[in-house]
């Protein structure tokens, strides 16, 4: 082989190789795997809209506090569940294009029908914006993807992100369900009214009396560890018919934190009572004859 023919293959050789490059290139620009570029710590307004609520919620923070808001219908926030969703998103990488032409977009549920329409915005700012689509579990694997479309990008990527899960329960899944948060072993006075008389559990060398009579302090230790942390599941927003209406028992609780936890009988229809927290001023909460009736009313009642 003469000089000419190995100038000619290394120059081919050369021209291959860079068009290798450029392709490759082309192939990686196509395919993003940072979707979201968030600074979580400014966002001050996300707005959100799913196929189960297709009305739109919006969570507001004013002066580090989230509220959420439907309708008529403001309530504070649990702040984890809202940094929960920031840290998600903040995370969101794209494992994969799934589908690269609109027609695809009812299969993977990022269309304008079926998807969850998320904007984030820093002040007035729209910073960020995408539509959610469903969950893809697969058990053999125990993986977990969700599928993600940005505006004006026909692409569908496979996230690895959970976001349809977090956005699911809607209005309510953001909520703050709190109805006590205290720490247990600060807890020195529990008094419990029930129709008028009033009884109170009180701490004193280490043992739980009233008046002066001791208790199975084994029994009080073990319902304060029950409810120190207790949350409510099911709302009640409309308590116009409470503004007049009296507690038919309440609870008192001194300790590091003090708070107060009222029972109403439901004037509505559907459960029988309506359970009202000073820790979680606007919340109110639904309860049968069981679950928090029982465990922070009924049980109570029985230590005295």
């Amino acid at each position: 082989m003469n000089n000419k023919t190995l100038v000619i293959v290394f120059a081919s050789l050369i021209a291959i190789y860079f068009l290798t490059q450029m392709g490759s290139k082309k192939e990686a620009r196509s395919f993003k795997t940072d979707l979201v570029s968030l600074d979580t710590a400014s966002i001050t307004k996300i707005t959100f809209k799913t196929k189960q609520s297709p009305e739109e919620i919006l969570l507001q923070r004013n002066e580090g506090v989230w509220n959420i808001s439907k309708g008529n219908i403001t309530a504070p926030c649990d702040a984890i569940v809202v940094n929960g969703l920031l840290d998600q998103v903040a995370d969101i990488n794209s494992i994969r294009p799934a589908a690269t032409k609109a027609e695809k977009w009812v299969e993977y549920e990022v269309d304008d029908k079926t998807g969850s329409n998320m904007k984030f915005y820093a002040g007035d700012k729209l910073v960020s914006e995408f539509v959610v689509g469903r969950l893809n579990i697969d058990q053999r694997r125990q993986t977990m993807e969700s599928f993600l479309r940005l505006p004006g990008d026909d692409i569908v990527y496979a996230t690895n992100s959970h976001l349809p899960l977090t956005l699911q329960n809607g209005f309510n899944g953001f909520r703050n369900k709190t109805i006590l948060n205290i720490d247990p072993v600060k807890i020195y006075q529990i008094s419990y009214n029930a129709n008028g008389a009033e009884q109170t559990l009180d701490l004193q060398n280490g043992n739980w009396n009233v008046g002066g009579v001791a208790k199975d302090s084994t029994t009080v230790v073990n319902w304060i560890s029950k409810v120190a942390a207790f949350k409510g599941s099911e709302f009640q927003d409309d308590v116009s018919a409470l503004a007049s209406a009296s507690p038919i028992k309440s609870i008192n609780i001194k300790g590091q934190k003090t708070a107060q936890v009222r029972l109403y009988q439901n004037p509505g229809e559907g459960k029988p009572f309506i359970i009202h927290s000073s820790q979680n001023d606007g919340a109110y909460f639904l309860s049968d004859s069981t679950a928090l009736f029982q465990g922070m009313f009924e049980e109570l009642e029985a230590i005295f």
